[in-house]
């Protein structure tokens, strides 16, 4: 088949424009998020573009019983443009009535927000240099399964995802309010909430992940047992350190925490290199781990150390509700 370069120049120029409307869409879904409206900011955060989705290209079906790479990236955007009005015309009604001057100046803004863009950029790095060095130094069978090893530890890390998708709000709300005590009460109750069905699929991935992987993506990906189970031990421990990244972002220590990822990306990367050779895919899974391992540990001891609040997880029989304790119940 030849090599169409004017539809690759159209179809790039729709997956840009795709971004963008996620970029928008998920701007908006924080939004809501900032004014505590989980239920909103869940909605235009992606249920709704899926469900368009899903109708659209049910219709397509319908029409044409096939589809094209450019019109599934129109029915994308179109779908999440849709969800991006919407959610437009919804904020709007909430912040029209609100009065007054914003006492921060777009330098003051900019100051606050580039370690944070820092700190994601380099805590993207740090969760996928590990299958990009195995694709550079290992073969395509190595790829295949340490990639199917790393789809299925995103399991474990899915409780923590959930938890930091509504404490941001309460982080600042409390912490402004002076409420350190509550706050750290709220953060380590998260914390080991989120633990128990983490350490639950961990058990799970060391006791029968052989068998798993091979049920899931097929037999040749069930030598990836002992990769799934080192990378769930470093998922577990970093998630067991809470919203320790989220602590110090939203208590104005926004560059102790970008400092703390690059670092902590750095070594992990460097240690991956150092041992991908003799080590393999397995030496490059420790390296992940002990990356995520240190960046939880570091951060949470940064952000006792710093704000006075503790993130990491509780063992107790007398935990609270976090909302109840926000409101005084």
């Amino acid at each position: 088949m030849a090599f169409d370069s004017s539809l690759m120049a159209a179809v790039i120029g729709l997956a840009a424009l795709w971004v963008v409307v996620m970029t928008l869409q998920g701007l908006l879904a924080e939004s809501f998020r900032g004014f505590h409206d989980i239920r909103l900011a869940t909605i235009f955060g992606g249920l709704v573009t899926s469900v368009l989705s899903a109708a659209l290209f049910a219709g397509l079906w319908i029409i044409q019983g096939h589809s094209q790479l450019g019109q599934v990236l129109v029915l994308c955007i179109l779908a999440g443009s849709t969800s991006a009005v919407i959610a437009g015309v919804v904020l709007w009604n909430s912040v029209k009535d609100l009065k007054g001057q914003s006492e921060l100046k777009n330098g003051e803004i900019l100051t606050i927000a580039w370690p944070i863009l820092v700190s994601q950029l380099t805590f993207f790095i740090l969760t996928q240099a590990d299958i990009w060095i195995v694709g550079i130094f290992r073969t395509k069978e190595e790829v295949a399964i340490y990639g199917a090893a790393v789809r299925l530890v995103a399991l474990v890390a899915m409780p923590l995802v959930i938890v930091n998708a509504v404490v941001p709000p309460m982080i600042a709300e409390m912490y402004a309010q002076g409420k350190r005590r509550e706050l750290e009460q709220a953060l380590r109750t998260t914390a080991t909430l989120a633990g128990i069905p983490a350490f639950l699929v961990l058990f799970v991935f060391i006791c029968f992940g052989r068998p798993l992987l091979g049920t899931v993506f097929g037999t040749f990906y069930s030598n990836g047992a002992m990769v799934l189970s080192i990378l769930s031990l470093g998922q577990l421990a970093k998630l067991s350190m809470g919203s320790c990244g989220l602590l110090l972002n939203m208590t104005g220590h926004q560059y102790p925490a970008m400092i703390i990822a690059a670092c902590c990306s750095f070594v992990m990367i460097a240690v991956a290199l150092a041992s991908v050779s003799s080590l393999g895919i397995t030496g490059v899974a420790i390296a992940s781990a002990s990356g995520l391992a240190l960046q939880g540990l570091v951060t949470a001891a940064a952000g006792s150390r710093l704000t006075g609040i503790k993130s990491y997880v509780l063992f107790s029989t007398r935990m609270k509700s976090p909302l109840s304790q926000r409101h005084g119940e």
